[in-house]
C-alpha cells in the first residue's frame, strides 16, 4: 500500500469514528404502549425485556411473556393495542378466538402482586416487578425532564467527513 492509500484509509477511519451511530433499540413498541393506554410517558424496554436496552433473546420479562402469549403485536407495533386489549378485557377486537385470556378469567397479573398488569401500566408501574415505583422517572423540580436519546447527526457526520477529506487533501499536497 502506498502512502496516499494509507492516508485515505486513516482519514476514513477518523471520519467513521467521529460519527455517532443510532442505538439499535426500537422506540416504536414503548410509544405504541403509551399511545394505546394513554400513558403519561413511554415505559422502558424492561417492561418486556430482561435488559434495559432490549434486544433479541431478552423478550423474557414476566410481562413480556404475558404479551407474547397473545401472539398479537409481536414483530408488529401496530398490534400492540389489540394485544393490550386482549390482556385487559380477554378480547381481541379483530378475532376473539386468538386471545388466550378469556373475558371471564381473572386479568393477568404477571408479577403476582395482586394488581392486574394493565392497571399497573396505567399507574406507570412495571407489571414485571413487585418493587413499585414509576417508570416515568423523576418528575420533581422546575421543568425537570429526562434528556432525549441522541440520534445520528447528519451535520456532524458531514463535517467529520469533510474534515477527513481536507486532511487527506493536505497530506496528499505535502507528499507531492
Amino acid at each position: 500500500m502506498n502512502r496516499n492509500s494509507l492516508s485515505f484509509a486513516g482519514a476514513v477511519a477518523v471520519a467513521l469514528s467521529l460519527m455517532s451511530a443510532r442505538a439499535q433499540a426500537s422506540e416504536t413498541y414503548p410509544a405504541a404502549v403509551q399511545e394505546a393506554l394513554g400513558l403519561a410517558c413511554a415505559p422502558a424496554c424492561v417492561l418486556c425485556h430482561t435488559r434495559p436496552e432490549g434486544g433479541i433473546g431478552t423478550y423474557n420479562a414476566q410481562f413480556g411473556t404475558t404479551i407474547r402469549a397473545t401472539n398479537i403485536g409481536i414483530r408488529n407495533p401496530g398490534g400492540i393495542a389489540a394485544a393490550l386489549a386482549c390482556i385487559e378485557n380477554g378480547v381481541d377486537e379483530p378475532s376473539a378466538e386468538s386471545c388466550p385470556y378469556g373475558s371471564s378469567d381473572p386479568a393477568p397479573d404477571s408479577d403476582g402482586d395482586g394488581t392486574p398488569d394493565i392497571e399497573e401500566l396505567r399507574n406507570a408501574e412495571n407489571p414485571s416487578s413487585t418493587s413499585g415505583g414509576s417508570f416515568c422517572g423523576a418528575t420533581y423540580g422546575c421543568g425537570a425532564s429526562i434528556a432525549p436519546k441522541r440520534h445520528f447527526d447528519g451535520v456532524a457526520a458531514s463535517a467529520a467527513l469533510l474534515s477527513a477529506f481536507a486532511l487527506l487533501w493536505t497530506l496528499r499536497r505535502r507528499a507531492a
